[in-house]
């Protein structure tokens, strides 16, 4: 969390680790995961991978992420 302090993304020394599970939430709920599929999708040997692929499911990992 210290880099994101460094880098200017976060202005609170007090940032806490909720802080930061509320700030990707914002930005996965922003993106558009059918274009990120596309991005990505060359460089994925089985594209059925990319079928779990949506907000909801990248909402349930920021859920389960480990942060130091």
């Amino acid at each position: 969390m210290q880099n994101l302090i460094q880098s200017g993304h976060v202005k609170n020394i007090d940032f806490s680790r909720l802080d930061l599970i509320a700030m990707v939430k914002v930005r996965i709920n922003q993106t558009n995961i059918e274009m990120v599929k596309a991005d990505v999708k060359p460089f994925i040997q089985n594209n059925a991978d990319l079928a779990i692929w949506s907000t909801e499911y990248f909402l349930k990992l920021v859920d389960l992420m480990k942060i130091n």
